[in-house]
């Protein structure tokens, strides 16, 4: 009996602590405005776990480690203690829900932020975490959506996207490009850094469909390179 009661005692405590930090959970973060600019970072969320924990990251990779406090009163939400984060003095967040969206305010550098979170069960893939791996091109078009035909014809460019932030690009002349490589935080662009300091960066903005990548070159030519995935190095 005595376990029972014990029991049921936990229970009430946990519920009552959920139901009094709605807060808690996995959340997406869908927009931010800093001012009227839009500043959304890419596949951002954060996790507020009912201990005062937290983790954040984008997409597939967590990027801090903190605390957070919540004030059921003042609807006040305050993240502190970060993993080698700059303090950085800014007033607690005003929380508000509506509907399943919490929307987190404050002013920041004398601008007002604005927040706007909903809740998931799995972070959300990054376009850096999808755009790894190996890749044979498929398709060059112009920026008049004129097809190449004459680019690629022996079919041997590829591009090798790696884990640790290096790349290897043949082109059809089957000269090898490598470098580093680096997907801009607040939007999908592909920057290729080449070893060699003389050749220029290669700018990409790019995108997914249907299981191919697709690469449109920020060069004034502006061609536009479909990629399919592929798991063995072509000869």
């Amino acid at each position: 009996m005595k376990n029972i009661i014990t029991f049921f005692g936990l229970f009430m405590i946990v519920a009552c602590m959920t139901q009094a930090q709605p807060v808690v959970g996995l959340w997406h973060v869908t927009e931010v405005t800093v001012g009227n600019k839009l500043k959304t970072p890419v596949s951002k969320w954060i996790k507020l776990n009912e201990d005062g924990t937290r983790t954040e990251g984008n997409g597939w990779t967590q990027n801090v480690v903190g605390l957070w406090t919540y004030d059921e009163k003042t609807k006040e939400l305050t993240p502190h203690n970060d993993l080698g984060s700059i303090r950085e003095g800014f007033a607690p967040f005003k929380v508000k829900f509506q509907g399943d969206t919490m929307q987190w305010t404050r002013e920041e550098y004398g601008m007002q932020v604005l927040v706007t979170l909903t809740p998931t069960q799995e972070m959300p893939p990054a376009p850096a975490d999808l755009v790894k791996g190996l890749w044979a091109l498929d398709q060059v078009k112009d920026s008049d959506d004129n097809e190449l035909l004459d680019y690629d014809k022996e079919r041997k460019q590829y591009i090798f996207i790696r884990q640790d932030m290096l790349y290897r690009l043949r082109l059809p002349d089957q000269n090898v490009l490598e470098g580093f490589w680096h997907m801009h935080g607040h939007s999908p662009t592909l920057t290729l850094i080449n070893y060699d300091r003389d050749v220029d960066n290669q700018v990409y903005r790019v995108s997914f469909m249907e299981g191919k990548l697709i690469m449109k070159s920020a060069d004034e030519n502006g061609n536009v390179y479909l990629y399919s995935r592929i798991h063995e190095f072509p000869n």
